[in-house]
């Protein structure tokens, strides 16, 4: 087993794909059943929930890089973490909603479903 399997890192990259998978069937499932303008609406929500994911993986190595097992050190960087998420994902929205004029219910449709991925796959306990 590799080192990186035997943290975190290992189950957000098996999350990080099925996010992608999820999210590329229902953009597939937005052409089919609507258009490709829904599709892209579907797809920027999607990729917003998984640029949400990739940051949590690069704060999860970078904690075990600084942090080890310094347990306030660790509090800190999550704490950033969970503000730079929460900033980005803010920002990702209103750039979709506000200068790319996406249709909000799609975009937070693909959004939700990104998250998904991510609840079952931390349920299931993946690494």
């Amino acid at each position: 087993m590799r080192p990186s399997d035997q943290s975190g890192t290992g189950a957000i990259r098996n999350i990080l794909i099925l996010q992608g998978f999820l999210v590329l069937v229902c953009v597939g499932l937005s052409v089919w059943q609507f258009d490709a303008v829904v599709a892209r609406a579907v797809l920027y929500g999607g990729l917003i929930a998984i640029i949400n994911s990739l940051q949590l993986l690069r704060h999860l190595r970078r904690a075990e890089r600084i942090a080890g097992g310094d347990a306030n050190r660790n509090v800190r960087v999550f704490y950033l973490c969970a503000m730079e998420r929460l900033v980005m994902t803010i920002a990702l929205f209103a750039i979709g909603l506000g200068a790319l004029k996406l249709a909000p219910l799609p975009v937070i449709s693909g959004f939700i479903l990104g998250q998904t991925a991510l609840f079952f796959g931390s349920l299931k306990g993946w690494k």
